[in-house]
């Protein structure tokens, strides 16, 4: 068995992500050009989040380096959420569930962790659920990896734990 499995972002999805929002933007760019006020306001609205995803697009699809890592030994990463690695030690439970048609990689956490770990964005967006029970998702949708390899990966681990236990 491998010692990391890589995350890829799905090109394909960023590809089509950066069409839709080339079509948000020349519905924007239209309609700010309207003589009334409030589609003039919904036009600028329409291209400042059409630049948005253009811009989280366009990163992506030229994106070289994986965006999350499972480790066997360092733990698991996602470039998004993540500083650094989180520890195996401070993951109490992994498993991929699916919501709502998206696949996401449910972490839950040892309480001992902190904010600290995360990138700001998610420190912003973390609500008081997070920091009572410290469960975090990682959605694997726009992900190009199937959902077996992660499950094997998981599997894996809990075999290493499972002997280290018992040895």
């Amino acid at each position: 068995m491998e010692e990391h499995l890589n995350i890829y972002v799905n090109k394909f999805t960023m590809l089509k992500l950066l069409g839709l929002g080339i079509i948000c933007l020349l519905i924007g760019l239209k309609s700010a050009e309207s003589d009334y006020i409030f589609f003039r306001v919904i036009g600028f609205l329409n291209i400042l989040l059409s630049v948005i995803s253009l811009v989280v697009a366009s990163r992506n699809v030229f994106r070289q380096k994986p965006v999350i890592i499972i480790s066997l030994t360092d733990g698991i990463i996602d470039s998004r959420l993540l500083k650094r690695f989180l520890p195996w030690s401070k993951i109490d439970s992994c498993e991929i569930i699916e919501m709502q048609n998206q696949v996401f990689l449910k972490i839950c956490a040892d309480k001992s962790i902190s904010l600290d770990s995360f990138k700001t964005l998610f420190k912003i967006t973390s609500n008081k659920s997070f920091r009572k029970t410290s469960v975090f998702k990682i959605n694997l949708s726009a992900m190009n990896v199937e959902r077996n390899e992660i499950q094997h990966f998981i599997e894996g681990r809990n075999q290493i734990l499972k002997n280290n236990i018992l040895v």
